[in-house]
């Protein structure tokens, strides 16, 4: 199988081998988004450091319409990743709980943010300590 017939190593198998090697690493790098560039804040810290960048609300733009942090501007999940956002500049997003926060952060650094920063507990935690209720 790995010979061939006068009895020399066939380089065939290894090539093939190498090349699917080769496949698979860039498949699970393209994946790969670099952990340094994107990073959960609290509430305090959030809104102390959101007029350093640019304040995106993730959620539906009815959530948007009805109630929002104000300065935000809305693009629905990971729409604002392909948007004309400056991403040269830190960017602020939150979501309605905090769930999604993390999947659509590495979307915006995988779209060119420099540093993307997601509210903890998102929109529900600005509301509840907004009101008090933390």
């Amino acid at each position: 199988m790995f010979f061939d017939e006068a009895g020399g190593f066939d380089f065939t198998y290894l090539f093939i081998a190498i090349v699917l090697g080769l496949l698979i690493g860039m498949i699970f790098s393209k994946n790969k988004v670099d952990k340094d560039k994107y990073q959960t804040l609290n509430y305090k810290d959030f809104m102390d450091m959101k007029r350093k960048g640019t304040l995106v609300d993730c959620r539906k733009k009815e959530q948007f319409e009805n109630n929002k942090i104000v300065g935000a501007k809305n693009y629905p999940g990971k729409s604002g990743a392909k948007s004309n956002i400056r991403r040269d500049i830190p960017i602020f997003i939150y979501d309605q709980d905090g769930r999604r926060a993390q999947g659509i952060a590495k979307a915006y650094v995988r779209g060119g943010a420099v540093m993307v920063y997601y509210l903890s507990g998102g929109f529900k935690t600005y509301l509840n300590e907004k009101e008090g209720k933390m």
